[in-house]
């Protein structure tokens, strides 16, 4: 019994008494923002949307070119590392003044991305292509991923420069055609 009482004072003369406790507070986290804005002219107020950056009007024949760029901006705070881009096109067939050929091709075949450049840089997979092309490859589902070119930093706008090209092996069947082309941007960390 002795022996029991001596460990047990033993024991209980090692445990500390001692504690001490302190509360970090005040911390924050706060979400970056990716915010896009698009535009027909490089510096101006952006918006969500931007419709008739390319516009040929009715006199819109072969061999005749529009080359214009839509500016993209992220007006967030955190970088963009993808910007996808996917091409949508609604074609409307006219009716030409002459006999339509029956291996007769459509504007949305004929009217080609001659050019196509990402802040200056050669985005070769669109270029060449037909916005029949585009629209096929790279629509909303498959959209070209342009931040493999290059990114779109925080508070930086970038241009996307297309040189359409009416081409001139285009015959009849392009004759009164209108095509609508729409090009979506998304950014994406």
């Amino acid at each position: 019994m002795t022996i029991a009482i001596a460990a047990a004072v033993a024991v209980g003369g090692t445990v500390a008494y001692f504690s001490d406790t302190e509360t970090s507070t005040g911390n924050t986290f706060t979400a970056g923002t990716l915010d896009l804005g698009l535009g027909n002219s490089s510096g101006t107020a952006t918006t969500g949307s931007v419709t008739q950056t390319w516009k040929t009007g009715t006199a819109w024949a072969p061999g005749n070119t529009e080359d214009k760029t839509l500016y993209v901006k992220n007006s967030g705070t955190i970088n963009a590392t993808k910007i996808k881009v996917a091409f949508t096109e609604t074609l409307t067939n006219g009716t030409p003044t002459t006999v339509d050929d029956p291996k007769a091709t459509a504007l949305d075949e004929k009217t080609i991305a001659t050019t196509v450049k990402w802040n200056g840089v050669v985005v070769s997979a669109l270029q060449g292509k037909s916005i029949k092309e585009l629209s096929t490859s790279y629509g909303v589902s498959t959209p070209y991923d342009l931040g493999a070119v290059q990114g779109l930093d925080a508070n930086t706008e970038k241009g996307l420069q297309i040189l359409w090209t009416f081409d001139t092996t285009a015959d009849n069947g392009c004759q009164g055609d209108a095509v609508d082309a729409t090009i979506t941007v998304t950014l994406e960390q």
